[in-house]
This record gives C-alpha cells, structure tokens and sequence, in this order.
C-alpha cells in the first residue's frame, strides 16, 4: 500500500506534540490508572 502511495521511500518524521506538558502529565497519567488500576496521581498514604 505504502508503493501505491508512493511513500515507501519517506523518511519517518517525529510529529509535534501540541499538548501542553500538563495534558501530556494526566494523558500518561489516565493511561497508568487504566493499566494498572491505581490513581499515579494520588499519595497512597495521605490520599491527597
């Protein structure tokens, strides 16, 4: 497929992130608690 379109041949490229650093902090975050059933971002001995 990638022939056909003609982009077999491209050099992969980072895409930018357009997140800010604290969309990016709690999108890793929900991924951790999806995984691992544990809120990373409460403290396990205040709750807080």
């Amino acid at each position: 497929m990638r022939k056909k379109a003609g982009t077999d041949d491209a050099i992969p490229t980072v895409i930018p992130n357009e997140m800010s650093s604290k969309e990016f902090r709690q999108n890793w975050a929900r991924l951790i608690q999806k995984i691992y059933e544990v809120d990373p971002l409460i403290c396990p001995k205040c709750q807080g």
